[in-house]
């Protein structure tokens, strides 16, 4: 439940502390897995940022140090892209690898 709680907590606003008392009390291992989960779910959120399903569609290719987030949806998804490249920076230290925003061809 702890671990729930906590993605849930760092996928809003602050990344994860060392300070932050329940986080500090984890495993190592257990702190890695929510810095991670938290990032994916930030950028999963960035996604329907309008909560109007706009973006049909994510490939995401990883070729070192790059993951390429190629969306398809409805219109040109400037709010999502945006959200997502606003959101991304908790993901691109977690991961150790930058984040870039195309358009996937139809």
């Amino acid at each position: 439940m702890d671990l729930v709680a906590n993605v849930a907590r760092y996928h809003r606003k602050s990344a994860p502390k060392i300070q932050h008392e329940p986080y500090e009390a984890m495993a190592p291992k257990h702190r890695l897995m929510i810095s991670k989960l938290a990032a994916i779910l930030r950028l999963a959120d960035a996604l329907d940022h309008e909560h109007a399903s706009t973006v049909d569609a994510v490939e995401v290719d990883y070729k070192r140090p790059r993951f390429l987030f190629r969306l398809k949806g409805k219109g040109d998804m400037l709010l999502e892209k945006w959200a997502l490249v606003n959101k991304r920076d908790l993901f691109e230290n977690v991961f150790d690898a930058n984040v870039v925003v195309e358009d996937l061809a139809s």
